[in-house]
């Protein structure tokens, strides 16, 4: 019986290579709890970066200035954002609630 050598070699490397996939899916899935916040915040600096030189432009302000300005701004979207959704889930909740206390 002659074996192919070629053949043994595409299977070996078919499996290194998943094997490969495998692992650096599961390593990324673990490393994404540690980079997720650096991500988040990269993004937020790619957004506010305009903000900022447009307003350094239009008022004749400081970096430093513009910057707490737009950082106050995006600040209070974000947590008017988030009051806005507390809200709507607690009375989405509540009509819930209520729905379930007739039905029963």
């Amino acid at each position: 019986m002659i074996l192919d050598t070629r053949y043994w070699t595409n299977v070996l490397k078919r499996i290194v290579y998943v094997v490969f996939l495998l692992g650096s899916t599961i390593l990324a899935f673990k490393l994404a709890v540690f980079y997720m916040p650096f991500l988040v915040a990269f993004i937020l600096a790619l957004i506010i970066e305009p903000l900022i030189k447009k307003i350094m432009n239009n008022f004749k302000l400081s970096r430093r200035a513009s910057a707490i300005i737009i950082f106050v701004l995006v600040a209070l979207i974000i947590l008017g954002s988030l009051i806005w959704a507390g809200i709507t889930i607690f009375s989405e909740a509540s009509n819930l609630l209520q729905g379930l206390n007739r039905i029963f």
